[in-house]
């Protein structure tokens, strides 16, 4: 099994405000190694241009409540805060290891939304 290999599932979307939403996630261990409850291991987000071609933002990292062992799972909530221009956004949801490398960018799944921010609020 590679190092790093998880797998995200969404089990709710609620929006917040006009500007951010909270995401339910269940979270698989699919890698050879145990996450540490507290790090090195978090659980994250990037927002992108809608394109996905321009880093915007990167999310406060969330950490696990208990060691994550190889094939457990996991639930966690995080809170995406969006940029306050209009248009639309693409939020990449992964673990990240601290200070080596997110997840998705060394081949693992990660969770991607599509977002649009108008004057009506936050749709996804």
């Amino acid at each position: 099994m590679p190092r790093f290999s998880a797998r995200l599932e969404a089990t709710e979307l609620k929006l917040l405000d006009s500007k951010s939403l909270r995401v339910r996630l269940r979270v698989r261990n699919t890698s050879d190694r145990l996450w540490p409850a507290g790090g090195p291991v978090f659980l994250a987000y990037q927002v992108l241009d809608g394109k996905a071609e321009s880093l915007l933002a990167e999310g406060r990292r969330t950490a696990l409540e208990a060691d994550l062992p190889p094939g457990g799972e996991a639930e966690a909530i995080l809170d995406i805060e969006l940029p306050p221009e209009q248009g639309a956004y693409r939020v990449l949801l992964s673990p990240v290891e601290e200070p080596v490398a997110w997840f998705y960018q060394r081949g693992s799944e990660c969770l991607a939304l599509g977002v649009r921010v108008d004057s009506g609020g936050v749709r996804v």
